[in-house]
């Protein structure tokens, strides 16, 4: 490799944590609290077994499938501050997309496309765990593919990511399904159904690259002991519980916005070229791609469309099948004049419209961080530090109801009272009770919700006040404007898609005024209530 390009990846991947950092450092993820708590009681007491930290469901059997990552965020916090942590994440999210890439690309469009592609998650960048499993899947695509292409060894070490891997995400289990994916169509390819079955001779168009046996021997092999070593965890097969429990769960696909549908994301251009360019170059090239990377690619295309959390797994592994593509479409299709018209110009002025498309993405980045920021309702100072710091003059024995993402801040700076929810109990069921439901029921004001909140005895409610117009707006509220902007003069369609997410116009403030309630605290971001 040219210097020069080693020069410039370094000089791309810091560009990339720096773009990224710039438009994260302001903003908190929701569960960061409950994340660093948990890490400081692992190490006094050992992992939990049931809730630490909610009065509503104190016996549930809690499995904490980021033990670890809890324990590496309170560490790192602790001794090197928030600014490192996120450095930390963001940089393994970044060094993700270089670990994909493939053996052979072309600079410039891997520049490009992971650009575009980078734009588009954003919003989704902070201290997550979840920006853990991109990163294995990262090195685990890298691995297969090397021991298809050359018989890499390091496959016998995948046993061994998944062990690590099980302790710190739950993401583990979308490795296990891509590797299973992997065998499937290996053993597929290899049995030619599409040559033994009339309906599947369309297959024969594609491009195969078959397998020997003894290899797909070793795939299977490896699934078997990964699947093991992701059973050695506290929890055991118990884990797995966690896992169906959350993804079998579909009350969360319209009340949490990271599960919504890819459609309902609202007005994102860059992630709309970006799946447009992906779908173009595949059509058009899909008989030069290797038939197992445009199956796959396509799976988690439609994993993230039914699920905006799976986006960024889509994003990591579409990557090397663009650098794949960019060949065909260079020699064969739209880009070979440009790119003999280009070889004519001379080295400076190649790095002259180098730097030219470089300042207009970074441009481009700025204004979407503005867009990412400026009404983000994660950012720091949308937390209810001053309301905290009212709520501890009162008694612990007055349950508070809090909102739901204001929850895991609560177990972090107030430990001592307990939450009514925090973003690990949206799928927590046990003996009817549902708690993350009458949250919602609450929040929606629906008949009846006096009821629910006579059943948790709750006395003080805690909520985020709107600035523009001092008055408090519910989740549903937001949700309703959001939709609204969504379908535009199509009044019709705000209304489907209000009437599939239950959203109402009634606002909880109001209504608890109605029943008596009254407001005892108030700044700009929080408002607390009295019975």
């Amino acid at each position: 490799m040219k210097k020069s390009h080693i020069f410039l990846r370094i000089l791309f991947f810091i560009g990339l944590v720096s773009m990224s950092f710039l438009v994260t450092h302001k903003t908190l993820d929701p569960d960061f609290g409950w994340h660093l708590r948990t890490g400081q009681l692992i190490l006094e007491r050992g992992v939990p077994h049931q809730d630490w930290y909610s009065y509503t469901m104190p016996n549930f059997p809690w499995i904490d499938h980021e033990w670890l990552t809890d324990v590496l965020i309170y560490n790192i916090y602790s001794y090197f501050g928030d600014n490192i942590l996120l450095l930390i994440f963001l940089c393994m999210y970044t060094l993700s997309f270089f670990i994909v890439k493939g053996k052979n690309y072309n600079l410039a469009f891997f520049i490009f496309i992971t650009s575009l592609a980078y734009l588009t998650t954003l919003s989704f960048l902070g201290v997550r765990p979840q920006l853990l499993t991109i990163f294995f899947i990262a090195i685990l695509w890298n691995i297969v593919d090397k021991f298809l292409e050359s018989s890499s060894k390091f496959i016998y070490f995948l046993p061994l990511l998944f062990m690590v891997w099980t302790n710190l995400h739950a993401g583990f289990f979308a490795g296990l399904f891509i590797l299973s994916l992997v065998l499937f169509l290996e053993i597929f390819k290899k049995c030619r159904l599409g040559q033994k079955f009339k309906f599947l001779h369309f297959l024969n168009h594609f491009y195969y690259k078959e397998q020997p046996t003894r290899k797909i021997a070793i795939i299977g092999a490896v699934i078997i002991f990964s699947f093991l070593a992701t059973t050695i965890n506290p929890y055991g097969l118990r884990i797995y519980e966690e896992i169906f429990r959350t993804i079998g769960d579909s009350y969360l696909k319209f009340h949490i916005a990271e599960w919504f549908p890819l459609l309902l994301i609202g007005y994102r251009p860059f992630t709309y070229v970006y799946i447009s360019l992906f779908l173009v170059f595949l059509i058009s090239c899909y008989k030069k791609v290797e038939f197992n990377n445009i199956v796959i690619s396509l799976i988690v295309f439609l994993m993230a469309f039914s699920s905006i959390r799976n986006y960024l797994i889509f994003v990591i592994l579409s990557i090397p099948v663009f650098n794949q593509m960019f060949f065909y479409i260079k020699e064969k299709i739209i880009l070979k004049e440009v790119y003999y018209n280009l070889s004519l110009v001379s080295r400076f002025h190649k790095r002259l419209l180098f730097l030219a498309a470089m300042i207009f993405l970074a441009s481009l980045e700025v204004g979407f961080y503005k867009s990412v920021t400026g009404d983000n309702e994660f950012r720091k100072d949308r937390y209810p530090e001053k309301a905290v710091s009212f709520l501890k003059t009162l008694p612990l024995s007055e349950n508070v109801f809090n909102d739901y993402k204001w929850g895991g801040y609560l177990i972090w700076k107030l430990p001592e009272r307990k939450v009514f929810i925090d973003g690990r109990m949206p799928s927590w069921r046990e003996h009817r009770q549902f708690v993350f439901g009458d949250y919602i029921n609450i929040f929606r004001t629906k008949d009846g919700f006096e009821n629910t909140i006579d059943k948790y005895h709750i006395t003080l409610f805690m909520l985020p006040k709107d600035t523009r117009t001092n008055l408090q707006k519910d989740q549903t509220g937001r949700a309703y404007d959001k939709f609204t902007k969504i379908a535009g003069n199509h009044t019709y369609l705000a209304n489907m898609l209000c009437f599939i997410a239950g959203c109402s116009k009634k606002n909880i403030y109001d209504e608890l005024h109605k029943l008596g309630w009254k407001t005892v605290y108030q700044d700009d971001v929080a408002v607390i209530l009295k019975k």
